[in-house]
């Protein structure tokens, strides 16, 4: 008797992507109607970024193209192209991180950079902190 096995790991693969596609258009639906709880994977917990939201849904539609049984060319191409923007997603937000940055830390951090004057065998490094770590205003 030929026994199926329940769940195969492809299956699984494919209901990850599928969640992250969800994910990533909800949070997406959350910063174009600016609605906070959309914006939260967690309620009141630190917003996604909206960049982020974006390379969610192409992480996943290339997830389940890879994922599936039978893949033709079609489905090749289309998860590399999002694939692809998903990595040229992740090099811009490198990019703004780099070279937008704040002369001092903010000041929930200082303590970091008073602990890196103490290091006596480094050479002083100045600090570069991205403008994403400074606390939002209310």
């Amino acid at each position: 008797m030929y026994r199926r096995r329940p769940f195969s790991y492809g299956q699984a693969a494919r209901v990850g992507g599928y969640a992250l596609i969800v994910l990533g258009l909800l949070v997406l639906l959350g910063w174009l109607a600016n609605l906070e709880l959309l914006m939260t994977v967690l309620p009141g917990r630190i917003r996604m970024k909206a960049n982020t939201a974006i390379g969610f849904p192409f992480a996943g539609i290339a997830t389940v193209f890879l994922a599936q049984a039978h893949r033709t060319q079609k489905t090749r191409i289309a998860s590399t192209l999002s694939a692809g923007i998903v990595i040229a997603v992740s090099l811009e937000k490198a990019r703004v991180l780099k070279f937008s940055c704040l002369t001092s830390p903010p000041p929930q951090l200082q303590f970091l950079q008073r602990l890196a004057k103490l290091n006596f065998l480094a050479a002083p490094k100045p600090f570069c902190w991205p403008r994403t770590m400074m606390p939002r205003e209310s």
